[in-house]
């Protein structure tokens, strides 16, 4: 039997969220719980568990990405845990920074969530 990943979606969108959960249950050929936090209170809440996979959008009203990898990297820096920043932001600051955080952030991607690519990620 197949390794069941587990993967946190941090994102204030929640229509985002929907089609993104949808995507990683219907198209990744494994078996995946796909957990999802659109508010302060639900990442913390959610961020109390462990994770083979974190998506963080980097603008949200309550908080920023980047507050969020600050306050968990200790976590998002473990080797069972990929950490990718999912956003729109075209910004070549975000960018560069989601370069310089490479030992807590693996890559940063666009939206929507390229399924082929989240299959380079797992074992």
């Amino acid at each position: 039997m197949s390794k069941a990943y587990k993967f946190l979606l941090i994102d204030d969108d929640l229509i985002f969220l929907r089609i993104a959960k949808f995507q990683l249950q219907k198209k990744l050929d494994v078996d995946v719980e796909v957990f999802t936090a659109a508010n302060l209170a639900q990442i913390e809440e959610r961020m109390e568990d462990d994770y083979d996979m974190v998506f963080i959008d980097l603008n949200m009203p309550e908080t920023t990405g980047w507050e969020v990898i600050e306050k968990y990297k200790d976590k998002l820096k473990q080797p069972s845990c990929t950490a990718l920043i999912c956003s729109s932001s075209i910004d070549p600051r975000d960018k560069q920074r989601a370069e310089d955080m490479s030992d807590v952030i693996d890559k940063m991607i666009s939206k929507p969530i390229d399924v082929d690519l989240v299959k380079t990620y797992l074992d």
